[in-house]
């Protein structure tokens, strides 16, 4: 009994040490669960294989119909916290006009007439800046002026569309029929493979994001872009292009790496 003692006080002060640190226990298992699953339950891997294309969005999107009644600061950016500060000292909006900066300024994260106005007209397909100077909301003896800063992004009325007489799905599945897909890729492997319709329809950039495990695969991912047909740009109502960011996948998608990927969350909730 005496011998056990001692283990016994280490582990319960180690115990005592995670509940009280500030990483809740909850959410650490919610974030270790999906990468763990393939040590703690083989049985249950979903083998289908994935083989498509999908858009990935800048950090902080919205439409155009999101801006034009955006009011504050988290309408701009979802995960903007409001709670998080104690006071403010001037929160920036940069906005780009005929290809001039300008910037208007506000007290808190509502969001001024000025700055609503400057919104609406900023030039289509230029990164609105924003930078709040605040205080933050906390317990500090010692508490420091801080910043965030961030930039939100209005999406095009228009994706890019491929442009072939063919489907992007019977391209795809033309380019891989000489590859055994199913057998080549195991467990959650899952290769991705990002690119960039410029705003002439072309692709360029491919890279491999991360590898599918196989060489093979990845060649032929690579390949498969550079190879692709043109697309119709991405474009706005009022008529300018602009360059959009997409990603193969190849595998299985129940890959904890694809939520790495900036993906429509529509996408991602309906595989």
């Amino acid at each position: 009994m005496n011998t056990l003692y001692p283990l016994v006080s280490f582990i319960s002060t180690a115990l005592l040490l995670f509940v009280q640190s500030d990483v809740r226990f909850a959410e650490a298992k919610l974030l270790l669960t999906p990468c763990t699953q393939e040590s703690s339950s083989q049985m249950d891997i979903d083998t289908t294989i994935y083989c498509g294309i999908q858009k990935v969005y800048p950090a902080y999107t919205l439409s155009r119909a999101e801006l034009e009644t955006a009011k504050t600061l988290r309408d701009l950016n979802d995960r903007y916290e409001e709670e998080w500060v104690a006071e403010y000292f001037t929160v920036s909006v940069a906005t780009s006009h005929d290809g001039t900066i300008q910037e208007t300024h506000g007290s808190n994260d509502t969001l001024t007439q000025e700055q609503r106005s400057h919104l609406l007209t900023a030039d289509s397909g230029v990164p609105i800046r924003v930078t709040v100077s605040y205080l933050p909301k906390n317990t500090l003896k010692v508490n420091e002026k801080k910043s965030i800063d961030f930039n939100c992004f209005v999406e095009p009325e228009t994706t890019a569309v491929f442009d072939s007489d063919q489907s992007l799905e019977s391209y795809l599945d033309g380019y891989f029929v000489d590859l055994p897909l199913e057998t080549l890729l195991q467990g959650y492997d899952l290769g991705a493979y990002t690119f960039t319709i410029d705003t002439s329809g072309h692709v360029i950039n491919p890279q491999v994001r991360w590898s599918s495990g196989n060489s093979d695969i990845d060649s032929m991912g690579i390949a498969a872009l550079c190879a692709m047909p043109m697309w119709i740009p991405a474009q706005y109502n009022a008529g300018n292009r602009v360059a959009e960011d997409n990603v193969l996948l190849i595998g299985n998608l129940d890959n904890c790496m694809l939520y790495t990927l900036n993906l429509a969350q529509t996408w991602l909730t309906k595989e």
